[in-house]
């Protein structure tokens, strides 16, 4: 009877490590691979389109998805927080145990980082959205002004316009722009504040030699007008060059880094039931 206990004890010790990783490791892959999901949906629609129309529908999409990798994300961190491993000295050490607990710490930091990096890209759409309801006053600004080509010319419409641009530097100075695209936000007010300041210089044309100068203030606040759109398109060029585009490279490291340890748990420990995500295209 001592002799079968003793079987019996050593059997359930030689296999608690598997089993431990087992319980660790099961559902907590199948959470990251919701959490990974929704994080790459929010990644995946992130503006890139040269076309102002489209780029505002790409940043609506970052939104409209961001929620929801939030939710995704933060109930995978809570879940595994809440599943802390029994340590047992000695046989902690044995395989696969220390690799199932490598993976939960690379697990709660992916979530980490996922969480800051889908708040702060919501940011930005967040930003485009709202200077996207701008572009329509330029095409305003640019029909109220017209084509002067006279002082009296000028004088009919110069009123309305200085009223259009001080609406459009309000609408700016209303936003609040993310750390990431704060030089698209001061680029885009200097782009208004010089127009703003050519709709003066107009105003103050008299003489002479009125028509030609008139003809190329004209000129120079339709090319600001320009500018602003093109600027605009910009925008998640801009947030990529600050900061966005390593701190993504990095989260995508990390995701194939806990992708190949869950792969290395099933294939050379024989944890069958562990969920190994597809690769990302």
């Amino acid at each position: 009877m001592p002799v079968l206990v003793a079987v019996l004890v050593y059997g359930g010790l030689f296999w608690y490590p598997v089993r431990a990783a087992q319980s660790l490791i099961v559902p907590s892959a199948q959470e990251f691979e919701k959490a990974r999901t929704a994080y790459e949906a929010t990644t995946g629609a992130f503006p890139n389109s040269p076309d102002p129309a489209t780029l505002v529908q790409q940043a609506a999409a970052v939104l409209a998805s961001a929620d929801a990798a939030r939710q995704a994300i933060a109930d995978a961190q809570t879940r595994l927080e809440a599943r802390s491993p029994v340590t047992i000295p000695v046989l902690d050490r044995r395989p696969p145990l220390p690799l199932a607990h490598d993976l939960r710490e690379r697990m709660l930091a992916f979530y980490l980082g996922a969480l800051e990096f889908v708040a702060d890209m919501d940011g930005v759409a967040r930003y485009l959205t709202e200077v996207a309801a701008v572009l329509p006053k330029l095409d305003d600004l640019r029909g109220t002004l017209g084509n002067p080509r006279t002082p009296a010319g000028v004088d009919a419409v110069i009123p309305a316009a200085r009223a259009v641009a001080d609406q459009i530097l309000a609408d700016l100075d209303a936003l609040a722009a993310p750390v990431e695209i704060g030089s698209l936000h001061e680029a885009l007010r200097a782009i208004v504040g010089t127009t703003r300041g050519h709709l003066d210089e107009l105003d103050g044309v008299r003489g002479r030699a009125a028509r030609p100068i008139l003809a190329t203030l004209v000129t120079e606040i339709g090319v600001q007008l320009d500018t602003f759109q093109t600027t605009f398109i910009g925008g998640p060029g801009v947030a990529l060059e600050a900061g966005l585009a390593p701190r993504m490279a990095e989260l995508t490291g990390q995701i194939q880094s806990i992708r190949e340890g869950l792969a290395r748990l099933r294939d050379e420990h024989g944890l069958d039931d562990v969920l190994v995500p597809a690769a990302s295209n």
